[in-house]
């Protein structure tokens, strides 16, 4: 179950993205329990073991997807590579930030049900971009900062820290992991 507090903000925020004109938009995932993760997790991982994805020549280059893989005639990644690409994009169970019942992911109609970039491209991305903070929300795996947060660019992957939080991140531009560090000196 979403944190009654993330819950009242969102309703909040939702409600302020439809005052803006803003409808085409859900949650398509807040919390998850353990065992869903577990599924979740492991639907991935069998899809990455199924063939070499876009994900895994970004994670391990193309040259190792050619010596390791294609050099050999082997077309689908082991376990242990197939978990690898995974833990880049989906949390392991018990990590994932999902199960704290802090964060929602979005989603809109021209999206074919799938979580990809494509958000970015949204009116809803756009005014998240510019209002989230406002309702205690950060965008929590920011592109360009995947160095830094251990995740791929996730435009739909918001988390509630609160607003004073995450005014600070918006207006440092900054990541979770960087707040944190940033306050833990102070």
């Amino acid at each position: 179950q979403l944190d009654m507090r993330a819950a009242q903000a969102l309703y909040a925020m939702l409600a302020e993205m439809k005052a803006a004109g803003v409808s085409d938009v859900k949650v398509t995932s807040a919390y998850r329990s353990y065992e869903y993760q577990v599924s979740t997790y492991n639907s991935y991982v069998q899809k990455e073991m199924s063939y070499i994805s876009e994900d895994a020549k970004r994670v391990f280059g193309q040259s190792y997807i050619q010596e390791n893989y294609l050099a050999k005639k082997i077309f689908k990644l082991t376990r242990e590579d197939a978990e690898t690409v995974v833990q880049s994009y989906s949390a392991l169970p018990g990590q994932s930030e999902h199960q704290t019942g802090l964060c929602v992911d979005f989603i809109t109609s021209d999206m074919g049900g799938q979580l990809t970039e494509a958000f970015e491209n949204t009116a809803a991305f756009a005014w998240l971009s510019q209002n989230a903070y406002k309702f205690g929300f950060i965008l929590r795996y920011p592109k360009g900062k995947e160095d830094v947060t251990g995740y791929t660019y996730e435009p739909w992957h918001y988390r509630f820290v609160g607003r004073e939080a995450a005014t600070d991140i918006f207006v440092g531009n900054i990541t979770l992991e960087q707040y944190l560090q940033l306050t833990s000196n102070q």
